[in-house]
């Protein structure tokens, strides 16, 4: 009764489209024949055309499930309430349509899992998931919503960041970097560079800075334990060189500035994961659970950093067989829809291609990220971390280049930062290099 009715409704006032075409999709519709009403409805719309019974009947003419469904459908619209509840009809089926959907993959799901292949278990999780997410995400924004209020959550939204004056954006420590890359809940950067230039260790800083002004953040080393990743950040934290860390050097004085760090570092809303071969819809899934327990502490989880592009698991999924630049394109797409569903930000580390070191200047660019370009795509930022000293240790010591080749709602340019490779930290510029 709900896609007779919406369908009628549109034959009768094609106006009422632009309410419903951003709401339902062919597929939401449960008969066949009603497919294919809609079908030719949105054709012929979107042809420019005039859309009404006679030319949606002369549209499916030779298809014999439609046959007499058109005279019958306009036949049957008998009350003008029917065309004003149009929107209506439409917000249903689109639930409808979803709950179909939803029961479709479970199916899929359960009929691969039925196999006894244990192979196929994290891609057919994976693949769950995401047919959740969209369906998720289509609920959430089916419903459109008219100019009007757009531009009023538009200016509301303006005058809260005018009202925290910048605050707003989450602070990576290092001013200059600040004043230039604007990193913002919502939004998706890629950091990358060549082996050794301290990618990891921007991170680390930044994840350490954000998480010790009381922000939570989620960490994924897929190429360091755990272990590891804390030595280097209480490193830096109790200024003691790291070397000294792991000969087993340390003074007095240096154990207890390590203790210290540590205490300061274990009250912090920060967790490190390194699982190996970790895949985005397993992210996804501590991601949500580390927002909750955010959320039970009165913290907010603003930052998720994974470290890194290359070394994330590509789960088997039955029946596929896909390129590594495919694989690349899906897990970028998926963190950045991670980023904008959970309200955080994402950062992802990738290693840059060998073609920058063919350059004179050795300085990395768009073109560089491996494997693929919709990482560029993508993303909100893209930034690069630059050290001259790895191929001339003559060349600009101590000096380190932060790269922002692009920024959709920022400026590009380059900041210079100093680095400290005896805390493998990053720190403001306290000269020009």
């Amino acid at each position: 009764m709900l896609e007779r009715a919406l369908l009628g409704s549109l034959m009768l006032d094609p106006a009422l489209l632009d309410g419903v075409v951003g709401t339902v999709e062919v597929s939401d519709l449960r008969s066949a024949s009603h497919r294919a009403i809609y079908g030719a409805i949105l054709a012929l719309d979107g042809e420019g055309g005039k859309v009404d019974p006679v030319l949606v009947h002369e549209r499916l003419r030779g298809d014999p499930s439609t046959a007499g469904c058109v005279e019958e459908i306009c036949e049957s619209l008998d009350s003008p309430l029917t065309l004003i509840n149009a929107q209506r009809y439409a917000e249903a089926l689109l639930k409808l349509g979803a709950l179909r959907s939803l029961y479709r993959s479970v199916h899929d799901a359960g009929q691969t899992l039925r196999g006894g292949n244990p192979e196929t278990l994290l891609g057919t999780m994976d693949d769950l998931d995401a047919a959740t997410e969209t369906i998720r995400a289509r609920l959430a924004h089916g419903g459109g919503g008219t100019l009007r209020e757009a531009l009023a959550a538009t200016f509301t939204a303006l005058e809260y960041r005018m009202a925290e004056k910048g605050r707003r954006y989450i602070e990576t420590g290092l001013i200059d970097l600040d004043a230039k890359l604007r990193m913002r809940r919502g939004k998706f950067t890629v950091v990358g560079a060549r082996p050794s230039m301290g990618k990891s260790a921007l991170a680390k800083d930044i994840a350490v800075h954000v998480a010790r002004q009381g922000h939570g953040v989620v960490v994924f080393t897929l190429e360091d334990t755990v272990e590891d990743w804390l030595i280097r950040a209480v490193s830096g934290m109790a200024d003691v060189p790291l070397w000294r860390i792991m000969e087993g050097h340390c003074t007095e004085e240096d154990s207890a500035a390590l203790f210290g760090a540590s205490d300061d570092l274990s009250v912090c809303p920060l967790h490190v994961e390194d699982q190996p071969g970790i895949t985005v819809a397993e992210i996804r899934a501590h991601v949500r659970r580390h927002k909750r327990i955010c959320a039970k502490q009165g913290v907010e989880l603003r930052l998720v950093i994974v470290d890194y592009l290359q070394l994330l698991g590509t789960p088997a999924r039955k029946g596929r067989d896909r390129g590594r630049e495919q694989e690349v394109a899906e897990m970028s797409r998926s963190l950045k829809a991670l980023s904008k569903v959970e309200g955080v930000h994402v950062m992802l580390l990738a290693q840059l291609n060998r073609e920058c070191e063919r350059r004179a200047d050795k300085r990395p660019g768009l073109s560089d990220l491996r494997e693929s370009g919709s990482i560029e795509q993508d993303a909100d930022a893209v930034v690069f971390v630059h050290r001259a000293e790895r191929y001339d240790p003559a060349d600009n010591p101590g000096g380190a280049e932060i790269i922002v080749a692009k920024q959709k709602n920022g400026p590009c340019g380059v900041v210079r930062l100093h680095f400290d490779g005896a805390h493998v930290r990053f720190q403001n510029a306290t000269k020009e290099w």
